[in-house]
């Protein structure tokens, strides 16, 4: 979004916050990049748009862990507009620990892809990578016995209640359903590309797990690229405590850690939303 709007807007600056931003550090910058040359009169030089990419990285789940969020988004003034991309997952986290209308004078929710949608985007992506998937594993033996009209039919059929599980399964997220699509795909014999039974991961092994591991399973969500100190600080449990459920994360495939950092993995993102859901400890968008 904060894209097409950069290439649609003139002069439009695009600013993404960083992954672990130092709020003084980070204010100067954008101080530097915002600040419009005045005329003699010493009048703005106009109006600037300014948007600024993952906000919600300025926030912590943590005793005063808004205020960098709140210094920076007031660096806005009159003669700007201000679009601010905030991850679902922060919003509810930032609208009950703000008053947010003297903030945001309009608070746009980027609505879920349609299935039509997804499906066009994974046929895309199939092209574009040089195959075009078969279905007929998928298919009943006994059915495909039929003219080649039948079979065509009835593959199509299967193709478009796929594409539909895929919808239903990725909630309309684009990136889920590129991760399900891609882990559902397999070379036959004959080296073309099958499409196998929808691959999922079983939501029972994170309903299982004990109310540690869900405390730092929502913090490592609502702390993007969070390192184990980090953790530690936003669920107030003991760092040992921490370490032990990210590497048994990480041995099951929860998890991704890379240079410190600790990130939940593509293919258990859903589930693991879904359990934090309906034990209430997040809110769904």
């Amino acid at each position: 979004l904060l894209a097409t709007l950069a290439a649609r807007v003139p002069g439009a600056l695009r600013i993404a916050c960083p992954l672990d931003p130092q709020p003084d550090e980070f204010r100067e910058q954008i101080l530097r990049e915002t600040r419009a040359e005045a005329n003699p009169a010493g009048q703005s030089a106009g109006m600037r748009t300014v948007l600024l990419d993952d906000g919600h990285l300025l926030a912590r789940p943590i005793q005063g862990g808004l205020r960098p969020f709140e210094d920076i988004v007031s660096l806005a003034e009159g003669a700007d507009l201000w679009v601010v991309a905030i991850d679902a997952v922060l919003w509810p986290f930032l609208n009950r620990g703000l008053d947010v209308r003297p903030l945001f004078d309009e608070v746009r929710v980027l609505q879920p892809w349609t299935e039509e949608q997804l499906g066009t985007l994974l046929e895309d992506r199939s092209a574009r990578a040089g195959f075009s998937p078969s279905f007929e594993d998928l298919v009943d033996r006994l059915r495909m016995t039929g003219d080649e009209a039948d079979r065509s039919d009835l593959l199509q059929e299967r193709r478009a209640g796929y594409y539909q599980m895929v919808w239903d399964h990725a909630r309309g997220n684009p990136g889920l359903a590129l991760e399900v699509w891609r882990s559902s795909l397999a070379e036959g014999e004959d080296g073309s590309v099958r499409v196998r039974a929808l691959q999922v991961p079983d939501i029972r092994r994170i309903e299982g797990l004990p109310d540690t591991s869900l405390f730092v399973l929502r913090a490592i969500l609502q702390v993007p690229g969070a390192t184990e100190d980090a953790l530690a600080q936003a669920t107030r449990l003991a760092p040992s405590q921490v370490r032990n459920v990210v590497d048994t994360g990480v041995r099951h495939g929860y998890f991704a850690q890379r240079e410190g950092r600790v990130e939940v993995s593509w293919q258990w993102l859903r589930p693991i939303l879904l359990v934090l859901e309906r034990r209430h400890l997040l809110v769904s968008p």
